[in-house]
């Protein structure tokens, strides 16, 4: 039986640049709950190694896994930041086209926007799509930078 690296791996390496292909990979990792730390780890990996097409596509896959995770329990927040501070260097020569800059801005800008991760994470990785190659994560306090906490709302009874 594949193990779960191999078969998140598996879904990241089908990633196709279509809203459907994101959200049912997302969607995926998501219900990996008990392996959120090995599909982080995975999506760093398979970011590092990944040419620029597929790089945005797991850009995107990130974005909805974050975004979703920011609505619901949180779970995946810390592990997904954690992969993102990772590849910071990775982003200079993957934004280098006008297109994809834009692209990434978009989703960053999306992300500082909700609070969805860490500000200083956030400004690294933009740092880095503006082109500076030393961009790097600068400490800061985690209860100062943290994102808020998810809200949870109780359904009204009618």
């Amino acid at each position: 039986m594949p193990s779960p690296e191999e078969l998140i791996g598996q879904e990241l390496d089908n990633a196709k640049n279509t809203q459907d292909s994101v959200q049912t990979i997302s969607t995926y990792i998501q219900i990996q709950k008990k392996w959120k730390e090995v599909a982080a780890r995975v999506w760093k990996d398979k970011f590092a190694s990944a040419d620029v097409q597929k790089k945005l596509v797991l850009v995107y896959i990130a974005n909805d896994v974050l975004q979703h995770s920011k609505r619901k329990t949180g779970d995946f927040i810390a592990p997904f930041e954690s992969a993102l501070e990772d590849v910071v260097r990775c982003f200079s020569d993957f934004t280098s086209s006008p297109d994809v800059r834009k692209r990434v801005g978009r989703v960053l800008s999306i992300w500082k926007e909700r609070n969805v991760i860490r500000v200083d994470v956030i400004e690294a990785l933009q740092r880095a799509a503006d082109g500076d190659e030393s961009a790097t994560v600068a400490s800061t306090s985690a209860s100062a930078a943290a994102p808020a906490p998810p809200r949870r709302t109780r359904a009204r009874a009618v």
